[in-house]
């Protein structure tokens, strides 16, 4: 055979590789445009989920905080209304003592007086003495108005 014969077989042995190549070609493009394609929804999904699922996260931190806020503010109100009314009866025990201190100013002589006298032999003595009886009686009135 001559190399004539040979021709129309190599040009169709070479028109199919060329043929079959581009074939590879094209699937393994398209198999891989494909995937990636796949991927990228897999992704956006994905990315979607977790916006969607952070937002909630947010919503619900921002709730708590208000929570927190309006607990923090009542503690500190009730706080502060309980220290109003301590100091309220803490003045008010303070002019109790101050008017009590007043009104048992002129009793102070009196009892300085009385804690020098010997009670047990003044009672003795004033059981059988009359003017000791009216010196007590004075005495006494003195402090009294």
């Amino acid at each position: 055979m001559s190399l004539i014969g040979w021709i129309p077989a190599i040009s169709t042995t070479a028109l199919l590789s060329l043929i079959l190549w581009l074939l590879r070609s094209v699937i393994s493009t398209r198999l891989r445009a494909s995937v990636q394609h796949e991927f990228d929804q897999k992704l956006e999904t994905m990315r979607a989920t977790l916006r969607s699922s952070e937002e909630a996260f947010k919503a619900d931190l921002r709730g708590k905080e208000a929570q927190i806020a309006a607990l923090r503010s009542g503690v500190m109100s009730a706080l502060a209304s309980r220290q109003a009314a301590l100091d309220k009866r803490r003045i008010e025990a303070v002019d109790q003592l101050w008017s009590a201190i007043t009104s048992l100013g002129p009793a102070k002589a009196l009892s300085a007086t009385m804690a020098i006298v010997k009670f047990d032999s003044t009672v003795k003595e004033a059981a059988h003495n009359q003017r000791l009886r009216e010196m007590f009686s004075v005495m006494g009135g003195k402090a009294v108005s």
